[in-house]
Parts: C-alpha cells; structure tokens; sequence
C-alpha cells in the first residue's frame, strides 16, 4: 500500500511570523529539485481564484513540487494594515515566501507563477534574483497606471448598478471595497514592465486579451524566450466586467501551463 499523501501545512512565517501561507510538501517521488512560489493577486481578483490556486498548488505537489501559496502583507490572512502595502512591500513578501519554501524544502532553485499583480510581482522577482529557473505570468499588469485606471472604471461601473444604490458607496483609500491605500497606487502607477527581463531559463504568459497595447511586449518575452512563450486565450475571462467581480474562476489553462513549464525546466 503506497503512503496516504502529505497533507497541505497552514502556516504563519516571516519577520514576527506575520505572513500566512499554505505548504504543499511534494506527494510523487522523485523529488523535484526546485520549488515553486505561487504568488496571488489581490483586492477582488485575490476573491475570485482561490480554489484555482489550491488545485494549482495540489498539482504541482503531485508531480512531486514542494509548493508555497501565501498571502501578501495586509491580504488575506497576513498581519498588517492594507493601508500600508505597495508593491515594494509585497516584493519583499515574495522574497520571504521564497526563503520559507526553499528552507522547507531543502530546494536552492524556485519557479514563480502569479495572477494579474502576483504575476508582475513575480516577473519582478524573476528580474532581480539569480536562483529562479521559470516564471508563469498570467494576465500580468504590464503598465501600472493603466490597470489602476482600469479598475477605477469598474467600480464607477459597479456602483451605477441600481442594485447597490443603498448598499455600497466609495470609500476614500479603497477600491472596489478593499484597501488600496497612497502607497499601493503610487507604486503601480509606477509600474511598467517593458525594461523588465526575467534571469530565468524560460517564462510563460497566457494573455486573456490581444490588445494593441500588449503587442510590443509580447514581442519582447517571445524574443527573449522564443514563440511558444506567449499564449493568447480569446475570452479566457473578463477582469473589467461588473458583474462578474465576486465571481470565483476556475480556467483549466493556469494548472496546465504551470505542470508544463514547471515540469519540463524543472526536472
């Protein structure tokens, strides 16, 4: 009879354990050498892939990754005030995730993967350290100040709904009801990608959109890491669409692209 598998640990870790995270041990022998860091987005799009990350993270272990899933300071679990974050903070917090996992599991090379500003995050780390062997990036935010005015647009669109005349309201320091404090805006208006390039022996972005916008940057990941390295998903989902911002999604294409990539740079 083959063992039960190791079961996913919560966990605090950090400076004063304040940052909170879920542990995959590897399920399947043998052992991948590397690790993998799965890096969440945030305010309603945090909300919406949940379970996607778990049963991302749940793959990942069963071919044999050790997986770290965690959340940001002031997201989610983590201690401290959200009014505080910026994406230099969360930065920060990778780094941390990163240490965590590679002491849990003897790993000394990761894989990052993220989700709209995980995945920018995640493109960052990639760019900075020497000790990352693939990054997945899905639907990054390439240009910071347009998905701030972006998702500025949305709640102005999900607020004109007659529904929620006397239920919801704008809140100053907040967007789309979550904390989205000075730092945090100023730091993604500053974000932009395009002179970004990741120390990483292949990366990965599916893209929901085809945009003119994105085109230049595609060119660049796909001479950098070849023509395979950018996927276009027509109407993979609809981050901008109202009705649809407390709507969990569960695309296929994420956990696929991640057991792919991971399992064939990472072996």
């Amino acid at each position: 009879m083959s063992p039960a598998p190791a079961a996913p640990a919560p966990l605090f870790f950090g400076p004063g354990e304040g940052l909170f995270g879920v542990y995959h041990p590897p399920d399947a022998m043998p052992r991948r050498a590397g690790a993998v860091v799965l890096c969440y987005p945030s305010g309603h799009e945090y909300l919406r892939v949940q379970r996607t990350f778990r049963n991302a993270a749940v793959a990942l272990a069963r071919l044999g990754f050790a997986v770290l899933r965690f959340d940001y300071s002031g997201t989610g679990d983590s201690a401290g005030d959200g009014a505080d974050a910026s994406l230099t903070r969360w930065s920060a917090d990778l780094d941390t995730a990163i240490a965590e996992v590679q002491r849990r599991s003897g790993a000394s090379r990761v894989g990052l993967a993220g989700l709209r500003i995980g995945a920018s995050i995640a493109w960052l780390a990639a760019t900075a350290r020497r000790d990352v062997d693939a990054v997945v990036a899905w639907d990054p935010i390439v240009n910071g100040t347009a998905w701030v005015d972006e998702q500025r647009a949305l709640e102005d669109r999900w607020l004109a709904d007659p529904s929620r005349a006397r239920t919801a309201s704008r809140s100053a320091g907040t967007l789309l009801g979550f904390p989205f404090g000075a730092p945090l805006e100023q730091s993604l208006r500053a974000l932009n990608l395009d002179t970004a390039a990741p120390h990483t022996r292949q990366a990965f972005v599916i893209d929901s959109t085809d945009t003119p916008e994105r085109h230049s940057w595609r060119g660049r990941v796909q001479h950098m890491y070849g023509p395979r390295s950018y996927a276009v998903v027509p109407a993979f989902l609809d981050w901008h669409a109202p009705e649809a911002v407390h709507t969990a999604v569960y695309p296929a294409q994420f956990s696929q692209a991640l057991t792919t990539v991971f399992g064939a740079v990472m072996r």
